[in-house]
């Protein structure tokens, strides 16, 4: 597909998630810290989203508050959530529970611990629609069996009877994916589906989600820090860093020219056959606690880019519009783009 068919595919989507100026806060003893500063964002049907960055940015943190799961010290401060024009963020507690689980789900990062380690799949399953969908016993059996064969889980009649801890990892996954999935969801949030997998089980576990996702017109949020995956898997990637969203742009513009000096160091520092590249280049330090960010004067990203001038040290950047579908926090988001061109 080319860039111009794309574009044209993606602006007939009707959107399901709209994020306008989130703000997460974990109050403390001293000055509220920031682990969701502003974020903006939307998804289409059908549409996979990327959300990546280091561990410490913001990206699991965001994925909780979009279905208001943050818990004290944590608290949305600010902003909108709309799904499907809905404000979620005028929602009642009870409202948003009958929303999770049936107009959006969440796949969590480790299935062991988000099942029920007492309760076998089917009664697990079984709950979900009773809560969303009540039906009868049988109706309701006959629903998680074609769930559970979607999802490819050999004799799904007798995984039924199994407890999460019966179940291989990749397994447990599928559950999981079958459980987000019972209720035909409008938005999908899968927080790295796939770390605690081996390769040929991740590769799987991503056709899978990617497929049902599209038969069904569900627009998936895919959490990762794994830039293979979001390389096969994403239509658009948001790149986030300090609770920020840094740049945001097509998956293929995105790998081709990165238009932040912090997504080019992401891809550099990712082994790539392709190009038999050499030795990786790491990015310098660390990403800032939430505690140090208060002390970081002008772009957050300053103490770690070689490409960081006085005015970077002093001034903090706005996300600024570069093309469609393109934006970038950077004062010298062109510079970095044609250093990228004349090293391409």
């Amino acid at each position: 597909m080319t860039d111009s068919s794309q574009q044209k595919q993606d602006q007939t989507r009707r959107t399901v998630l709209a994020v306008d100026n989130l703000q997460t806060r974990f109050m403390s003893r001293g000055p509220a810290l920031k682990a969701v500063d502003g974020v903006s964002f939307s998804i289409g049907e059908g549409e996979t989203v990327a959300l990546v960055g280091e561990s410490g940015c913001g990206k699991s943190v965001t994925a909780q508050s979009l279905l208001r799961l943050i818990s004290p010290p944590g608290q949305i401060v600010g902003g909108h959530i709309y799904l499907e024009g809905d404000d979620l963020m005028t929602r009642s507690q009870s409202e948003i529970e009958d929303i999770r689980g049936n107009r959006a789900a969440m796949i969590f990062q480790e299935p062991l611990t988000a099942l029920n380690p007492i309760m076998t799949v089917e009664k697990q399953l079984a709950e979900v629609l009773h809560r969303h969908h009540p039906q009868r016993r049988k109706e309701a059996r006959a629903q998680v069996l074609d769930m559970l064969q979607k999802v490819g889980i050999p004799d799904p009649e007798g995984r039924l009877r199994a407890y999460p801890h019966q179940l291989s990892g990749g397994m447990r996954q599928r559950v999981m994916i079958a459980m987000a999935l019972l209720s035909n969801p409008r938005l999908l949030i899968a927080d790295e589906p796939t770390t605690a997998l081996d390769v040929t089980i991740q590769a799987q576990i991503l056709e899978l989600m990617r497929n049902l996702c599209s038969q069904m017109g569900t627009a998936l949020l895919l959490i990762t820090h794994d830039l293979g995956v979001v390389a096969e898997m994403a239509d658009r990637v948001i790149v986030m860093y300090a609770g920020r969203v840094v740049e945001e742009a097509p998956v293929r513009t995105l790998f081709a020219q990165p238009a932040h000096p912090y997504t080019r160091g992401l891809i550099q520092s990712t082994p790539n056959l392709a190009t038999h590249q050499g030795q990786l280049v790491a990015i310098p330090g660390l990403v800032p606690t939430l505690a140090d960010l208060g002390d970081v004067q002008g772009c957050k990203f300053a103490p770690r880019c070689s490409m960081a001038t006085d005015k970077c040290r002093s001034e903090d950047p706005p996300l600024q519009t570069l093309g469609p579908d393109r934006a970038a926090r950077c004062w010298y988001a062109d510079e970095v783009m044609q250093t990228v061109s004349a090293q391409a």
